[in-house]
């Protein structure tokens, strides 16, 4: 058992104690008031890729190196990629090889799906709001393989999480909370019905998770096609990944001409993918059950890649989608066409693809990265979990919000524009080196017809962060990974 004062915000809020005081006269020390906390455990799950996995025999790590060299390596010649693809035996169930670790620390980048943010800020702050840091665990697994499997560790893990913080704590009646980035909110979804958890736990935060999956899986089982390194080694990678599989969509995407029908099976296999792996996947998400007390925060305005054409086994990722009637027919056009709309979401995950069965969704203009880091999810988060059973307030980022248009990749010393829009007032953006960890370049915006653009140069091979601020909120922000032709 620990004392309160073990954490460095005092909890008088949690005993429901009642305390008043002058204005001019000071609190005593132990009678100071904090901020309000709850007893409860927190588990953080990341999203694809955001755990760091290491090489269990030698220890190498495989995947969450700090430095953007091996990205510009990996990506641009394949080097270190070999170890991350699943071999025959774990394809069988023989897991072991690889060992996860802490969630991810530093800025990653993956073809086609983007950049991926650490998860620090978000677990700092879930550390404020809870009576003592050891109620948060960050659960970290092995992204490769399928949800199913993670959600059977993730239920252990929780479960043997809460049992120890109500001994540490001596809370006998606290709960669980779970925090959900990207996929890790598909680990929620398929957490066993006979896992108990259920029973004790109070609410699932999820933030940006492809409830229905994002078009954007199916273009990197396709081809690769937008990234640096060979078509074809990519294609290798991913097609063995059970964790890619899962961010396939299964809303109806694909554009027949005449129609839009959901992706099969037999579509991933004709496009490069496995169709047993594919089956697999929409099986555990058909077979996912309602989160308990769900609150989502899902990413608005951001131009996101939502249907798919495919010919002759090529995909091409279309920047549409497709209007629902109340009736669940898809709305036709007077000459009997597909009434199509412009694609948004996180750039990554479409609009609709986040949304929950039930229950009205936050909208927050931002990146899918950035969806766990920025000011407005964190105080979503933090809301949630301090006032679970009380108003949530206005929704976040309902009207105006910046939408960034920005390529994965780039060649260094080579321009490219960044088109903005949804800019309030006088707009601004800033690049900033992750390696150097500092601003390189910091700039207004020039209006260009009803937007905004600019034209960026990157100096040198290497990870950056591009920042656009002028909509009313945080900036939004987008990873951008630059590589030398002398690297692909």
């Amino acid at each position: 058992m620990f004392s309160l004062n073990d954490h460095p915000v005092r909890q008088a809020w949690m005993w429901g104690t009642l305390m008043s005081n002058t204005a001019d006269r000071p609190w005593p020390d132990n009678l100071r008031p904090g901020l309000k906390v709850t007893r409860d455990a927190i588990v953080v799950v990341p999203g694809i890729m955001g755990s760091e996995l290491f090489d269990a025999e030698t220890g190498k790590t495989l995947w969450g190196l700090r430095k953007s060299a091996w990205y510009v390596r990996a990506w641009g010649r394949g080097d270190g990629l070999e170890a991350l693809a699943l071999t025959d035996d774990e394809l069988s169930g023989k897991i072991g090889r690889v060992r996860a670790g802490d969630l991810l620390r530093f800025p990653a980048i993956v073809p086609i799906l983007s950049g991926i943010e650490p998860y620090t800020k978000l677990s700092k702050a879930l550390s404020q709001v809870v009576s003592h840091p050891d109620a948060v665990l960050g659960f970290g697994y092995d992204w490769r393989l399928p949800v199913a499997f993670n959600a059977r560790l993730l239920a252990k893990a929780a479960a043997d999480h809460l049992e120890k913080w109500r001994l540490r704590s001596g809370f006998e009646d606290a709960q669980l909370l779970l925090v959900a980035h990207s996929m890790g909110g598909l680990l929620c979804q398929a957490i066993p019905e006979d896992s108990g958890l259920e029973d004790v736990t109070r609410a699932v935060v999820t933030l940006g998770t492809p409830f229905g999956g994002a078009a954007k899986a199916a273009l990197l089982l396709n081809s690769g096609l937008g990234a640096p390194l060979p078509a074809g080694r990519l294609r290798r990678l991913v097609a063995t990944m059970p964790g890619i599989h899962a961010l396939l969509p299964s809303y109806r995407c694909v554009d027949d001409g005449a129609d839009a029908r959901r992706l099969t099976p037999a579509d991933v296999g004709a496009i490069g993918g496995s169709p047993q792996l594919a089956a697999d996947a929409f099986a555990t998400r058909d077979a996912a059950r309602p989160l308990v007390n769900h609150r989502a925060l899902i990413g608005v305005r951001q131009p996101t890649l939502s249907a798919l054409t495919i010919d002759s086994g090529v995909v091409t990722a279309q920047p549409y989608t497709f209007v629902p009637e109340p009736d669940g027919e898809l709305a036709r056009r007077a000459n009997g066409l597909l009434h199509k709309v412009h694609g948004e979401g996180d750039g990554t995950v479409p609009r609709d693809s986040a949304r929950p069965d039930s229950g009205a969704p936050m909208p927050l203009a931002q990146q899918h990265g950035q969806l766990a880091r920025s000011p407005e999810a964190i105080d979503f988060v933090r809301d949630i979990v301090t006032n679970i059973e009380a108003d949530l307030g206005p929704k976040l980022g309902v009207g105006d919000g910046i939408g960034l248009s920005a390529p994965d990749f780039a060649v260094p010393g080579t321009p490219w524009i960044v088109d903005v829009t949804g800019v309030i007032g006088r707009a601004k953006y800033s690049i900033t080196d992750l390696d150097a960890r500092k601003v390189i370049v910091r700039q207004r915006l020039r209006r260009v017809g009803d937007g905004y653009a600019v034209s960026v140069v990157l100096p040198s091979p290497g990870l950056y962060r591009l920042s656009v601020a002028g909509g009313g909120f945080s900036p939004v922000t987008r990873l951008v990974l630059a590589i030398g032709p002398q690297d692909s």
